[in-house]
């Protein structure tokens, strides 16, 4: 279990549309052979599960959308396929494609555009060979 926490009370002020967290990759993705798996529970938003393939702060990355269901928990599972190569959210042609054994970092965005508080619950990354 991960018992992770993503999300931001309303405030009064400016309000940003755009919000992410991430880390090196905490886990040792090279044995992945077809996909992983997220246990959420979110706010009925939808969220960007994102993977870079280096250790630079900025770059390009692997975005992967899924929808969450308000106050349930549900499995997310994407696919290599699934993810598509973004820079600050503009799609990027002429690069490798998406190889789960490139990770270096991984991370969650919420950038639906829509201002106020948002909440998304991760309980569990699941790795093909573990499933």
């Amino acid at each position: 279990m991960w018992d992770f926490t993503f999300q931001r009370k309303p405030f009064t002020g400016k309000q940003r549309w755009l919000c992410s967290v991430r880390r090196f990759a905490p886990l040792d993705l090279r044995s992945v052979k077809q996909y992983i798996s997220l246990k959420v529970k979110g706010d009925g938003r939808q969220y960007q599960f994102r993977v870079r393939t280096t250790k630079s702060w900025d770059g390009v990355s692997y975005r992967a959308v899924f929808q969450t269901v308000k106050d349930q928990w549900v499995t997310i599972t994407i696919g290599e396929d699934d993810f598509v190569p973004v820079f600050r959210g503009r799609r990027v042609i002429n690069v490798p494609e998406f190889n789960f054994a490139d990770s270096r970092q991984m991370g969650l965005m919420l950038a639906d555009k829509t201002p106020g508080a948002f909440h998304l619950e991760l309980a569990e990354i699941g790795l093909d060979s573990q499933l």
